[in-house]
């Protein structure tokens, strides 16, 4: 049992989903990550938070139901439920994708859900389906976390389903072997490869740039528009090999399979207002995004239904 007095986090990973077949088989994905988490946070005995914003969900199958229970006194898993009233309640703007009206999954605001409620000292914006190799932990535990930086890392993409043979020591073997990093890291510019896959800051940088716009869309496109607001003030810190990340096997988003399962994915019409800045630190950036949330940003002030694993 979690002692809620005693158990302060120094990092909140922050996550969204729902239980259903986002891009094949993301509860498996989900569970996998968890059970890393499980065995990480054991050996290095530090405490962690895992909040799981839960969007949308369809009636009668919550996600706290189908997922991984860990049994680390180091691991705090949170699911937060955002629910379809207030799914139908999000204000439209001049940045919504097509279609907007169709679509079930606004990931960037669940993000920012996430992101509100989140207790630790530093907040890792991340996905489901990304798993940390025990060399990157020891470097997020071992450095020490600057609250005037962010910390972004390639991602390194596996052409393999992990197989539910393997044990849970096995994983990340498994992942190292069949995985290539995805894009090149350009010394001097701000890195925007994946972005929504590993963002982590201290909570007050997220809150100065108060979280992902907040448009209707799934959160393609705009993962990297959040950076571009961090620059302005902070310095980018890329955390490299041998500290890895890897996202899991999944599906292609575009498959028409993939689409039919409740999830439609189409980019933005426009993309967010910019201007030119100056160059800050060492990094080549000229723009930044200056249309912004206003401070109810990520549902602030509403109160959403919780479970704890």
């Amino acid at each position: 049992m979690y002692r809620e007095k005693t158990f302060t986090p120094y990092i909140s990973m922050v996550v969204s989903g729902r239980n259903d077949l986002h891009c094949g088989n993301f509860v498996e994905r989900l569970n996998n990550t968890l059970r890393m988490l499980d065995y990480h946070s054991k050996i290095y005995k530090f405490d962690l938070e895992y909040v799981i914003v839960e969007w949308n969900p369809h009636s009668g199958d919550k996600l706290v139901d189908v997922l991984y229970k860990p049994s680390s006194a180091n691991l705090k898993v949170r699911v937060i439920t955002v629910s379809n009233e207030l799914h139908l309640q999000v204000p439209t703007t001049e940045f919504d994708a097509p279609k907007a009206d169709e679509m079930t999954f606004f990931q960037g605001i669940a993000q920012n859900v996430g992101i509100r409620r989140a207790n630790g000292e530093f907040v890792l914006v991340t996905n489901g389906d990304i798993i940390l190799n025990h060399l990157m932990w020891e470097c997020i535990k071992n450095i020490e976390l600057k609250d005037d930086h962010f910390y972004r890392t390639p991602r390194f993409d596996s052409t393999n389903v992990i197989p539910t043979s393997l044990h849970v020591s096995e994983i990340v073997s498994f992942l190292d072997k069949t995985s290539t990093m995805r894009g090149k890291i350009k010394p001097g510019m701000l890195y925007t490869k994946a972005a929504g896959d590993f963002i982590l800051a201290h909570k007050s940088t997220f809150n100065e740039v108060m979280g992902f716009p907040e448009m209707r869309c799934d959160g393609l496109k705009i993962d990297g528009d959040i950076l571009q607001s961090m620059i302005i003030n902070k310095n980018q810190c890329i955390i490299g090999t041998p500290a890895k990340i890897y996202h899991q096997f999944h599906e292609n988003r575009y498959e028409s399979a993939y689409n039919l399962a409740d999830h439609v994915r189409l980019r933005p019409k426009s993309k967010v207002a910019i201007k030119v800045i100056d160059s800050y630190s060492s990094l080549k950036t000229i723009s930044t995004v200056i249309s912004r949330n206003n401070n109810n940003w990520g549902l602030k002030g509403i109160q959403l239904p919780e479970d704890i694993l």
